[in-house]
């Protein structure tokens, strides 16, 4: 008995799925999705999808991790979040908290060259994700406030931030704005309470995220060497 026009709406739907995605291309569902497509260009269509596809989910990692964008700039950035979307295929009909995994995502990637560098990256984003999971909103980060916050996140201290800040076209009175703004969400934090001076990147809550995360993938237990 042939399958029934549903069912072979459901295959054709799942074929074209795995290859929209990038997953499964050559499963029978998406081999059969392409004998279906009436076309001698029917994989060039479907990298359009393809391409679309990625993009548009590497523009959800970088609405959900704003600070983490700006520490490690827009192109070390666009590779993280093309290496997150490549092995997180979303799961739910709803971008909201898709890219939840991240910060023990960059632990790992080899898409940050150093290990210093991916575990500072991972501590920012884990900072995110709690203030986000605490307050229920995103830390704000406008394109010409990235120079700045990058600054401060590297440990450039406030008078060299102001500065680079500056040269970047930000006036006073925005970078207050925005100064006030990290340090109410907790993205920052003041050094020493009784100097405004000292401003540095927050912590991740209860313990350090890196350690954390390290050890629970060590067989041991421990933080490995």
């Amino acid at each position: 008995m042939p399958p029934s026009p549903p069912a072979e709406l459901a295959r054709l739907q799942r074929g074209f799925l795995a290859l929209a995605t990038g997953r499964g291309a050559r499963s029978p569902h998406a081999r059969a999705a392409l004998a279906e497509i009436d076309s001698d260009h029917a994989r060039e269509r479907v990298a359009v999808y393809r391409r679309m596809y990625a993009l548009r989910m590497a523009r959800e990692v970088a609405r959900e991790f704003p600070a983490t964008r700006a520490l490690l700039g827009p192109a070390a950035f666009e590779r993280v979040a093309r290496a997150y979307v490549a092995a997180h295929p979303s799961q739910s009909f709803t971008l909201e908290g898709y890219a939840v995994a991240l910060p023990e995502f960059l632990l790992r990637t080899q898409a940050i060259r150093t290990a210093g560098s991916r575990r500072r990256a991972a501590e920012i984003a884990a900072v995110e994700r709690a203030i986000r999971r605490k307050s229920g909103s995103r830390v704000r980060v406008a394109a010409r406030e990235a120079a700045l916050l990058r600054a401060l996140l590297k440990g450039a201290g406030l008078e060299r931030a102001v500065a680079v800040a500056i040269r970047s076209g930000l006036d006073p009175a925005s970078i207050r704005r925005s100064l006030t703004h990290w340090v109410g969400t907790g993205l920052l934090e003041l050094g020493y309470r009784s100097d405004p001076q000292s401003i540095q990147a927050a912590r991740c809550p209860a313990a350090s995220f890196a350690q954390r995360a390290e050890g629970e993938r060590s067989p041991s237990g421990g933080v490995p060497a």
